[in-house]
């Protein structure tokens, strides 16, 4: 059946789609080692936004791929979706970036003194600190270095797409599914549930009876 209202787009766009939610599953795992360890909001923003990645990427390849959920599809809904994982994955590498800078190495001086080691830290006053591991920090900068390479992913779909539908609107094709096509969608539904109530009928009919006859004494 054909939808009218799905704008058209490359086959190689799907692939796209699938390094999205590669990636997003990558970052998924990364975030979730993350916070186990500390949780910071960085990780919490990106844990967010991986998730939110499956969301609208499944939204897109549902509504356009699977016929009888084409009628939910709208182009204005996939244009904001795609704006929306763009701006989260940016402020996701942003803050994963930002979190991963204030971690400084510590330098020590050490003086030998009648056999005993005296160690002196240089800038470090009383203040609150976090202390990570280089493994915790290396996987802080790959997460950051992953959201950057999915906001590039999510903003080429959303040129792609945008230039797809601007040339769909100006070929007058509609926003909507037609009231045929929602029709059409209802009614492929009704013959199963039809079939169904009369083979219940028909064994109601086809009930075998059970007559006895009664001699007389």
């Amino acid at each position: 059946m054909s939808s009218p209202h799905v704008v058209a787009l490359p086959r190689w766009f799907l692939v796209l789609r699938i390094f999205q939610i590669l990636v997003a599953v990558a970052i998924l795992g990364l975030a979730a080692h993350g916070i186990y360890w500390i949780p910071y909001n960085s990780w919490c923003l990106a844990l967010f936004t991986s998730i939110a990645t499956f969301i609208v990427v499944g939204y897109f390849l549902i509504t356009s791929l699977a016929e009888a959920c084409k009628v939910a599809y709208n182009y204005w809904a996939v244009l904001a979706l795609e704006i929306f994982a763009v701006i989260f994955w940016l402020s996701s590498m942003a803050n994963l970036a930002a979190t991963r800078g204030a971690f400084v190495a510590i330098d020590y001086n050490t003086c030998l003194y009648d056999y005993y080691y005296c160690y002196k830290k240089r800038d470090t006053g009383l203040t609150e600190r976090d202390i990570a591991t280089s493994g915790y920090l290396d996987t802080m900068s790959a997460a950051a270095g992953l959201s950057g390479l999915e906001m590039l992913l999510f903003i080429a779909t959303l040129v792609i797409f945008s230039v797809h539908m601007h040339r769909h609107r100006i070929s007058g094709a509609p926003n909507a599914p037609s009231t045929s096509q929602m029709e059409a969608n209802a009614m492929s539904t009704l013959p199963a549930v039809g079939s169904q109530q009369q083979q219940q009928q028909n064994s109601k009919h086809t009930q075998p009876s059970h007559q006895y006859e009664v001699s007389p004494a």
